[in-house]
């Protein structure tokens, strides 16, 4: 029982209601840690390395049916992305260019909001048409990509 609230009480130093400067550096700090290891990582068509490693493919999907799934690239391409590579970015994933411009702007936002500014609002109905837009941007080229996959094997 001793072990399990103090792991609670732990917890709470990265909670946002109790003590906010601490949350928004540890998020500052992870998403900073994330862009560096895209940046010190290499990638090719096929795969990305870190430190002479090559990482492997996590993707069940792909490993199961050798078909992409919606998210298959979108590592490599934010990867590309973070090298300035942007053509290749682009065509590895269409979401691995605003991935990383979203955690560069994190990693000043969340500094910005440990400093005590306010929160940004995001009115709900611009949200939800994101939200839309975000999934159709994601499932259209894969379900295009994955038929002209077929296709050609038939």
């Amino acid at each position: 029982m001793e072990v399990k609230s103090s792991i609670i009480r732990a917890s709470n130093y990265l909670d946002e209601r109790y003590y906010p400067v601490s949350h928004h550096l540890f998020q500052a700090i992870l998403f900073s840690a994330i862009l560096v290891m895209a940046w010190i990582s290499s990638v090719q068509f096929s795969h990305i390395q870190i430190f002479g490693y090559t990482i492997p493919s996590l993707c069940m999907f792909k490993n199961i049916t050798t078909l992409d799934c919606p998210g298959c690239g979108i590592t490599r391409s934010f990867v590309y992305a973070v090298h300035g590579h942007w053509y290749e970015a682009y065509l590895m994933h269409l979401w691995g260019i605003p991935l990383a411009t979203f955690l560069v702007f994190q990693v000043f936002y969340r500094f910005w909001r440990a400093a005590g500014a306010p929160t940004i609002k995001i009115n709900s109905t611009m949200a939800r048409w994101f939200r839309i837009f975000f999934i159709l941007s994601i499932i259209i080229p894969w379900a295009l990509k994955t038929i002209i996959t077929i296709a050609a094997r038939s």
